[in-house]
């Protein structure tokens, strides 16, 4: 029983050592070519090893997370 209090104070610790130090960036871009709007919004995590992207265009076919 001792031992698996241990583990989770440690996993515990870990996780919150994990949000203290994640850095997290934000980009915004917004361009315009031939009238068109290519505008989006880009979340990176730990420098750049997990990337979110968010088109902000209004063409309802190109828009989403990916």
């Amino acid at each position: 029983m001792g031992c698996s209090v241990l583990f989770s104070l440690v996993g515990a610790l870990l996780i919150i050592a994990v949000i203290l130090l994640a850095e997290l960036e934000i980009e915004i871009k917004i361009v315009l070519k031939n009238g068109v709007n290519y505008s989006f919004i880009v979340l990176k995590l730990f420098r750049g090893i997990l990337r979110f992207r968010l088109n902000l265009n209004q063409d309802g076919s190109k828009e989403g997370i990916y």
